[in-house]
């Protein structure tokens, strides 16, 4: 495992891992065109990415680009605009990523950011009773679907089947 936490990030548009984490494994790095990304700390340039899957999101493979100083990322907008998943954090509820397999993947929170966390909420991955009590959400004949004092509503079900296009837009933050 790279990280034992990644903050669940959607303001960077990249999978993000600090070079000293993936030390172990620099043979497996992969030389990318130039990036920079605007940081809290200025400008951080790379052109190093490392190759990773993702078990809590269904083996998903990501390349994470390699940073002097960051927090482990994972980006939501990749994801969500991408590669097919959904992001939902319903108002008095754990959030979760929703992959493109309809795995429901509830998040850990600290201080009002999402995170998955090893060990954490992601151990209850497709257990669609803890994800409906906790997440407010399950997972229906392919629908997304949330309780509400009225009963269900589907949520995202073309979501799910259509991911949106958004343009690169070459600095990331």
């Amino acid at each position: 495992k790279v990280c034992r936490k990644y903050l669940i990030d959607t303001g960077c548009g990249k999978d993000l891992v600090t070079l000293r984490d993936c030390e172990q494994w620099r043979k497996l790095f992969v030389r990318v065109d130039p990036i920079v990304f605007s940081t809290a700390n200025g400008a951080s340039n790379t052109n190093m990415v490392m190759p990773m899957r993702i078990t809590a999101f269904d083996n998903d493979v990501a390349d994470a680009y390699l940073l002097q100083s960051t927090p482990g990322v994972l980006s939501v907008g990749a994801r969500c605009n991408h590669r097919g998943y959904s992001f939902i954090w319903l108002r008095g509820k754990i959030p979760c990523m929703i992959t493109p397999n309809l795995t429901t993947v509830p998040l850990d929170v600290t201080g009002d950011i999402p995170y998955l966390v090893d060990g954490g909420n992601s151990e209850y991955s497709g257990d669609l009773q803890w994800c409906a009590t906790h997440c407010g959400i399950t997972i229906v004949q392919k629908k997304v679907v949330i309780a509400t004092s009225e009963g269900e509503e589907d949520i995202c079900a073309t979501a799910l089947d259509k991911p949106a296009t958004s343009k690169d837009a070459g600095t990331q933050t």
